[in-house]
């Protein structure tokens, strides 16, 4: 039973079980229940150096453990807006605030992209969007749900109180976590259907720990089983166990789930280092694909069949033969393309080229002309030299993530025209506008993206997941 495999260590009278007691007691318990749980880990193939790193992984965190897995809920966000109707000088909610600068996403854009890169995946194969970062800027939860809408198989987060999130806001789709969680909310992420990442037998010991804690609290109702996926560095030198060691993982998986805990292995996953490396890549996926058959000969018969998913956007098209079961795609489906050539050429061969759908916009709140010779910002680094020089007023600046121009914020666009960037400070920013006589207060300014009259006139001066947060966001 789960008791015996998790190593609870206490009969149903005993309150230790509960870790109702004090801070000594409570460590000593979790030592001894880390030692057990490795124990039946390991199986017979345990050493004194395996057994030690387990344990003490085990005991990782313990103040995050069983009794502290109190849900963090955020609130969701999802406007929408006509596209006919402008947001700029617009009243936002009851309190009467005014919104000067917001990000807008273009849903029928990303639901493009989402589509387009569907259809470049071979038959079968599953498509996992990656959403960390905030959506790359564009709102995780309003991507989330357009995503859920185009059809996506999967999400993948980066932590589970984004996860945490995206459950609270209705969206119903498989989660992943792509990164580190505490093994002491697996119960937690086991109710909610997050599927967590995994490299190391003292996290699967101290997540089998609270699971069976769980359910000796609840009467021993058996409750979802945690869906796990083991991450494999086969090259990248970041998150992963390496390849010697993920079979011991696997069995590891086998024993508790002999023992009685409710966990099963749901995927198999790695990262690839090097996009342009084809040799490279292709060594990478070999090694992935030769763990997956091994997995499949031990355990195959007893239902144990993971996905294997090891590639991201850019390897899958170039080299369609490591989609394997699953491809998780990031940025291209938010129209961010990587500097490189050959993944752009095979994007426009699969007829996959993804639509930039995000803008980030501001208002123009003051026009005027100015003197020759008057100082344009601080330090007066520049003058206007004649007659007629027209300056617009931006309110926005540095402290909202708007640069200087030596950092790639040049020019704006305003009314199809870009605009060069004059002086910018905390919180203002001016541009030249001499150049364009239409231009009145309430005009829209991009920061970040294309006219929507003539995409081929775009800004591009950051990264998307660079825009601060504190913007609102609004798909149309």
């Amino acid at each position: 039973g789960a008791g015996a495999g998790a190593g609870a260590g206490a009969g149903a009278g005993d309150d230790t079980s509960r870790l109702h007691v004090d801070e000594d007691e409570k460590a000593s318990l979790l030592q001894d229940q880390c030692g057990r749980v490795c124990l039946t880990l390991l199986h017979k193939n345990h050493n004194n150096t395996l057994l030690s790193q387990c344990e003490a992984s085990c005991r990782f965190s313990p103040l995050d453990r069983v009794e502290g897995d109190r849900e963090q809920r955020g609130e969701a966000r999802h406007a929408r807006r006509t596209p006919s109707g402008k947001v700029g000088l617009t009243t936002l909610g009851g309190g009467g605030r005014k919104l000067l600068s917001w990000v807008e996403v273009e849903s029928k854009a990303l639901k493009s992209s989402a589509a387009a890169m569907k259809n470049a995946l071979q038959p079968g194969v599953l498509l996992c969007a990656v959403i960390k970062g905030n959506a790359y800027g564009h709102d995780l939860v309003g991507a989330a749900l357009e995503l859920e809408e185009a059809g996506v198989d999967y999400l993948a987060v980066d932590s589970l109180e984004e996860a945490l999130l995206l459950r609270s806001s209705n969206v119903s789709v498989p989660i992943m976590l792509l990164y580190w969680s505490s093994p002491w909310l697996a119960p937690l992420m086991a109710s909610k259907a997050i599927e967590p990442s995994f490299w190391d037998l003292g996290w699967l010991a101290a997540a089998a720990i609270a699971l069976d804690a769980r359910k000796q609290e609840e009467g021993q109702q058996r409750a979802g089983d945690l869906s796990l996926h083991l991450s494999v560095d086969s090259g990248l030198g970041r998150e992963g166990c390496l390849m010697e060691e993920a079979m011991e993982l696997v069995n590891g998986i086998h024993s508790l789930v002999l023992a009685g805990v409710n966990m099963r292995l749901k995927g198999i996953s790695t990262h690839f280092c090097c996009p342009k490396d084809g040799k490279l890549t292709r060594n990478q996926f070999s090694t992935m694909a030769a763990l997956h058959r091994e997995v499949s000969r031990r355990y195959g018969k007893q239902g144990i069949r993971p996905l294997l998913h090891t590639s991201s956007g850019g390897p899958a098209i170039m080299l369609p033969e490591t989609q394997a079961d699953m491809v998780r795609i990031g940025g291209l489906l938010f129209g961010i393309l990587p500097n490189i050539p050959d993944i752009t050429r095979a994007l426009m061969q699969a007829r996959a080229v993804p639509t930039r759908s995000l803008r980030w916009v501001t208002t123009v709140v003051q026009v005027k002309s100015l003197p020759p010779g008057w100082c344009l910002g601080y330090g007066c680094k520049k003058r206007s030299d004649r007659e007629g020089f027209r300056v617009a007023l931006l309110p926005l600046g540095s402290h909202d993530g708007f640069l200087e121009r030596e950092h790639g914020f040049d020019a704006v666009i305003i009314l199809g025209e870009k605009c060069p960037v004059i002086a910018v400070d905390a919180n203002l920013v001016t541009v030249d506008i001499s150049h364009i006589s239409a231009i009145s207060p309430g005009e829209e300014a991009i920061i970040l993206g294309c006219d929507e009259a003539n995409r081929s006139v775009c800004v591009l001066p950051t990264l998307s997941t660079r825009i601060p947060t504190h913007l609102p966001r609004f798909y149309v």
